[in-house]
């Protein structure tokens, strides 16, 4: 089914939820970026962000097009369950969990400046690392939508939108490309959009041998 096709989102509750625990588990990916080495809490490998939609946001797409149809899958399908999750979530992040959302709540805090160059991250706008960040911090994310969510969040938000905004051409990321990573994907950062293309549709730019290791690491 394709996307344009899917007009609103299937389940909202689900791709809430989703949502949150995508940030709550994998927010560290982005934060990496700008603590200062060694970071804090060292990321999940790439591998579980791709499995944890593999397996936990079950999506016929998914199957269809990546990896492979589980033996699972059938009786799932047969109970009537929602087996377009993930494109589910992807219309969500279409309609309304997308950047100016956050944009708007976040207010001056999100003001525009000039890109940085950061390492092998590239040319960097930093207020768009700023709300891709909050946007990604789990239930603390959705906290900022809130009328009033804002304040009692703040502090955290302050910390992060300083970490960026001191960042500068002289200030390395904290950790470059695939230092640590073997299936690391930058766009210039990871992003829950840019890992369901990875899932849904195998937007990857691998090819026959290091594509299957990437499958098996996966499935």
């Amino acid at each position: 089914m394709s996307e344009m096709l899917l007009t609103i989102c299937n389940e909202p509750d689900t791709a809430l939820f989703t949502w949150v625990i995508y940030g709550e588990l994998f927010h560290h990916s982005i934060s990496a970026i700008y603590d200062p080495p060694p970071a804090p809490v060292f990321p999940l490998p790439t591998a579980t962000r791709y499995k944890f939609f593999v397996y936990c946001v079950p999506d016929i797409n998914c199957f269809r097009n990546t990896v492979g149809f589980p033996p699972w899958f059938e009786d799932y399908e047969r109970t009537g369950q929602d087996v377009f999750q993930q494109l589910s979530l992807r219309v969500a992040m279409r309609e309304f969990l997308h950047a100016d959302t956050w944009r708007s709540a976040l207010g001056e805090l999100s003001r525009r400046e000039s890109s940085v160059s950061l390492g092998q991250l590239g040319l960097v706008a930093k207020d768009d690392l700023f709300v891709s960040s909050v946007m990604h911090l789990g239930l603390r994310s959705l906290q900022v939508l809130r009328p009033g969510g804002l304040d009692a969040v703040k502090d955290d938000i302050l910390t992060i939108n300083a970490k960026v905004r001191a960042l500068n051409e002289s200030v390395e990321a904290g950790r470059s490309k695939n230092e640590w990573d073997d299936w690391l994907l930058e766009s210039p950062w990871v992003t829950i959009e840019r890992d369901t293309m990875v899932t849904m549709y195998d937007d990857t730019p691998w090819e026959g041998e290091d594509m299957e290791h990437f499958l098996a690491a996966i499935r």
